[in-house]
């Protein structure tokens, strides 16, 4: 009788300290949080218990999307109120900088351009980078060098940091790709700009192989233009991811270039399914329980490590080139990492250059071609600098892009406005 009091007793404390920690983290932690920031002036649409804010925001995704659902083309350009309109109305009520939840997560939104400045430039190690974002996104993020924090960063960065000394960056055809990069991650762009340095390719040939690229490109385009009778309807930024992957994974894998074009085609699945779940950020437990999108995720991860390191293997046995990845392997060897931390750190930071690398350039460049689209004065100059620096028919090389200063202009400018 006594024993089973015991267990009744252990039971019950269990029980209920298992209440007062989902108490503490649902409800105690977010509030002592907000209440911090309505001291200072800062507040936002109050939250639910355990979905945050996510109902109203798919309340307010559907509302604009049957409002928009003609066919008929968008009278104004102001593209984020129809992609994120619940950030529009928020900031409408509550000002330029406000919180809001997605589950448990806290998430402070800035729009005022001092503090986003600020922000940007704080190279603090205490500013750090948002837990969630690794715990939230680790299928596929991991642990890299983007992500990580304190002395899991701090140990990345000595390890990597021996392969970013010596010369300084200079500006070579590789340029865009370290342009729309930088943003990402200084030790990213390094880490490309390194390579293009001591690549067996060099300078033209690094030109040759974006070249190479571009022409496959517009061939398509021009191929389906030619089918539809002169006049076609192109969306263009998968032609510009399919042309980003391409220059990424010949710079990261080299002669394993087919390999690495099948490990891009699955973190590009593994990032789309990703995305599936945005919303269920923030929501306790939901990246453990086995739902569809969580089981392709687990599955497309898992894909990509096993592709990785199946190439790790046979970098092993064989000499290589120097390219991205061949620098990250020689890196990892001279730390005193295990070998399963080995395996993460490479894993990791390949993903890592996939995403600074691959999708920013994409996006970047979609963004530019939008912005030339728009404007028929700048595209006007851009072509009649080209044609005059390249002359007619020619393909541009090393000594071409350095002469192409209203070309050089446009992408600063871009890269400052993006």
């Amino acid at each position: 009788m006594e024993l089973v009091s015991l267990i009744s007793l252990a039971v019950v404390i269990t029980f209920l300290g298992l209440l007062e920690l989902l108490y503490s983290g649902l409800v105690l932690k977010p509030e002592r949080l907000r209440s911090v920031l309505r001291k200072q002036g800062i507040r936002g649409p109050s939250p639910s218990l355990l979905l945050g804010n996510i109902s109203e925001i798919r309340k307010s995704q559907s509302t604009t999307a049957k409002a928009s659902s003609t066919n008929e083309p968008p009278v104004f350009h102001n593209c984020a109120a129809t992609l994120f309109p619940f950030f529009e109305q928020w900031r409408k009520q509550y000002g330029p900088v406000f919180v809001f939840s997605l589950g448990n997560t806290q998430i402070l939104y800035v729009s005022r351009a001092d503090v986003v400045r600020e922000i940007s430039t704080c190279s603090s190690l205490e500013f750090g980078k948002p837990s969630y974002q690794r715990k939230e996104l680790g299928s596929l993020l991991g642990q890299g060098i983007l992500t990580s924090n304190g002395k899991v960063w701090a140990h990345q960065r000595k390890i990597i940091a021996p392969e970013l000394y010596g010369d300084k960056v200079k500006v070579t055809s590789f340029t865009p790709y370290i342009l729309f990069t930088r943003k990402k991650s200084r030790c990213i762009r390094y880490l490309l700009q390194r390579w293009s340095d001591r690549s067996n390719l060099g300078l033209q040939g690094m030109m040759s192989l974006i070249i190479e690229s571009t022409t496959v490109l517009l061939n398509s385009w021009k191929s389906r233009i030619d089918k539809e009778g002169g006049v076609a309807d192109i969306k263009i930024d998968e032609g510009m991811r399919s042309f980003s992957g391409d220059v990424i994974s010949r710079a990261c894998f080299g002669s394993n270039y087919s390999e690495g074009a099948e490990i891009f085609s699955r973190l590009r699945a593994l990032q789309e399914a990703m995305s599936k779940k945005s919303l269920s950020t923030g929501i306790p437990g939901m990246r453990y329980i086995p739902t569809k999108n969580n089981r392709e995720a687990w599955a497309l991860e898992k894909d990509v490590r096993s592709l990785i390191l199946e190439i790790v293997k046979e970098r092993k046995e064989t000499a290589h080139e120097k390219d991205l990845l061949q620098i990250v392997l020689e890196s990892a060897k001279t730390s005193n990492l295990g070998q399963d931390a080995m395996d993460r750190f490479i894993v990791d930071n390949c993903k890592n250059i996939y995403l600074a690398g691959y999708e920013t350039t994409a996006v970047s460049a979609t963004w530019c071609l939008m912005l030339l689209a728009a404007n028929q004065e700048w595209q006007d100059r851009v072509r009649a600098e080209v044609l005059e620096v390249c002359g007619s028919g020619c393909l541009p090389d090393a000594d071409m892009l350095r002469k192409m200063k209203q070309v050089s202009q446009l992408l600063v400018f871009h890269y400052k406005i993006y």
